[in-house]
């Protein structure tokens, strides 16, 4: 005769995993990297809202996160949605991820972290203003990508605190319009938590269409693309 296994009932309450739940912040993919900005998606994650600054805490609003048993710091919660930072120490490869809402935890679930996991959020220029259609950046200028996944940074910083300009140890390049470019700086946004940032020059000798995409590679690791706008000097 053939069994079947069951899992064990939960209640209205217990914490509960969308499939593929825990995705980087700035792509939205299953893809996470040591160190990088995550949300997980599900029911019951949190008893209310709530949210935190730098240095971030372990436990809001009554929820936790874990992989592999270490405590994630937690940017901001809510019963579907919590945005977290994995910890610099995590190993690459399956890990496995809980979540407590403060009365019950959730079953467990494996996630794949690689080494690195890059995602791009947005694109300034040198004073700070988002380049875009209205506010194109100028060949000659520094251009800022804010960004996350890109991995170990060294010095060493804690997952949470507020960082310095620790410099990440994989190798990034810039594509701009297809072209790649070497930054001047790409490591981790001082001030910040899981957020990191690509300084690239443009060159002058850069191609000046009306727009273009732009994209990090980490470690030939590629992100999301940008469209942004250039103009001449």
């Amino acid at each position: 005769g053939a069994f079947r296994g069951e899992a064990a009932a939960s209640s209205p309450s217990t914490p509960t995993l969308s499939f593929q739940g825990l995705v980087n912040s700035a792509t939205g993919q299953p893809r996470v990297a040591p160190g990088s900005l995550a949300s997980l998606f599900g029911t019951n994650l949190s008893a209310a809202p709530a949210s935190a600054v730098a240095p971030l805490p372990t436990t809001l609003a009554g929820a936790t996160v874990t992989l592999n048993e270490q405590p994630c710091p937690l940017l901001a919660v809510t019963p579907t949605q919590i945005d977290l930072q994995l910890p610099f120490n995590l190993p690459t490869g399956p890990v496995t991820l809980r979540v407590s809402n403060g009365a019950e935890t959730s079953a467990p679930m494996v996630v794949q972290v690689d080494a690195v996991a890059p995602g791009l959020f947005r694109v300034v220029n040198s004073a700070g203003a988002v380049v875009d259609a209205n506010n194109p950046a100028r060949i000659g200028d520094t251009i800022i990508l804010f960004a996350t996944g890109l991995g170990a940074v060294t010095p060493a910083t804690a997952a949470g605190a507020a960082a310095g300009a620790s410099t990440a140890n994989s190798t990034v390049r810039v594509l701009v319009a297809g072209t790649e470019l070497p930054p001047s700086y790409a490591g981790l946004a001082p001030g910040t938590a899981g957020l990191y940032q690509v300084n690239v020059p443009l060159p002058a000798n850069l191609a000046v269409p009306a727009t273009v995409p732009v994209s990090i590679l980490a470690d030939g690791q590629a992100s999301n693309a940008l469209a942004i706008a250039l103009r001449a000097p």
